[in-house]
């Protein structure tokens, strides 16, 4: 081979090995680079490789949560009404929702739940709660027990802020309209406002019912009845039970009677329906009507006004 052919040989080489050159070096280059995550969790499962993964119902990934123990997950409301058979039964019963898109309660490495920030990617494992209870009619508000078996209630806008105080010994939800809450505090029963503000005074008596000028109380004896708002008995009688809806009661009577009275007036309206002492008996509104039903059956309808 002369020199020329040697040198166009060499060229040759050199043209096929510089893309293996070049592409080695921009290997180089890109590696301490994170590269674009795809298809981590193709199924787009809520736990999955030691993460807990967050996504829009669309499918899209908001965030991930990094789990420290395999028992971590998205923690459960609870229920501790079972005592109060007046609270309303429309407790959460499942897992907590991710609340505005962002914040979400979990467990992890104790039975503590926190709250996670799924933006910020940051746990607020420092104000950790032993409980969360969620009302499905209350929007943005959970019931949160401390270390010490005291609730409180944590409100949750554009940041957490606890606005009842770790100082009840039993918070629940009355089954009304006015999405009234009562709260044992000390000892006494204290009415809240949808507001979450204090209404009148506190009481001895368990506080069974609310309405905007009325209350429903039962006393140790489990003598129910009616008082307004200053705290003066309605209705002449006690009962057994009281269903307080606005300006309306339904009242069991001791001999198993039952009957709805105008609280305006203190006057009977409707039946009185007849009974017996294992039946239970509801009331609620549809439209302009109250709705009586006895074990789960309709029995009468009352028009109001």
């Amino acid at each position: 081979m002369n020199k020329t052919s040697q040198t166009g040989a060499l060229i040759l080489m050199l043209c096929l090995l510089i893309p293996c050159f070049g592409g080695a070096v921009l290997g180089f280059m890109n590696k301490g680079q994170k590269p674009v995550e795809t298809n981590e969790n193709p199924e787009h499962l809520p736990y999955y490789d030691n993460k807990l993964w967050f996504y829009t119902l669309a499918g899209q990934l908001i965030g991930k949560y990094e789990c420290t123990t395999p028992n971590c997950k998205i923690a459960s409301s609870t229920s501790n009404d079972s005592d109060y058979p007046h609270i309303s039964d429309d407790v959460l019963t499942k897992e907590l929702p991710i609340i505005n898109g962002n914040l979400v309660f979990l467990q992890d490495e104790s039975n503590q739940v926190f709250l996670y920030d799924i933006n910020k990617n940051f746990a607020y494992k420092d104000s950790a709660y032993a409980s969360v209870k969620k009302y499905n009619s209350l929007e943005n508000i959970y019931i949160v027990e401390n270390a010490n078996k005291q609730f409180g209630i944590l409100k949750i806008g554009e940041f957490p802020q606890l606005v009842v105080p770790f100082e009840n010994s039993y918070i629940g939800l009355l089954p009304n309209e006015s999405k009234n809450i009562v709260a044992l505090q000390n000892g006494k029963w204290v009415l809240l406002d949808a507001s979450l503000n204090k209404v009148g005074n506190p009481y001895d008596q368990m506080i069974i019912g609310a309405s905007n000028d009325y209350i429903a109380l039962k006393d140790n004896n489990n003598n129910a009845y009616v008082v307004n708002k200053d705290g003066v008995k309605i209705l002449p009688e006690d009962y057994q039970d009281v269903i307080l809806i606005g300006n309306y009661a339904g009242v069991r009577s001791v001999d198993n009677e039952f009957m709805v009275y105008n609280l305006t007036s203190t006057t009977t309206i409707g039946d009185t329906l007849e009974l017996g002492s294992d039946d239970k008996v509801s009331m609620k509104k549809e439209n302009n009507e109250l709705v009586i039903e006895i074990n789960g059956q309709k029995q009468s309808s009352i028009k109001i006004s």
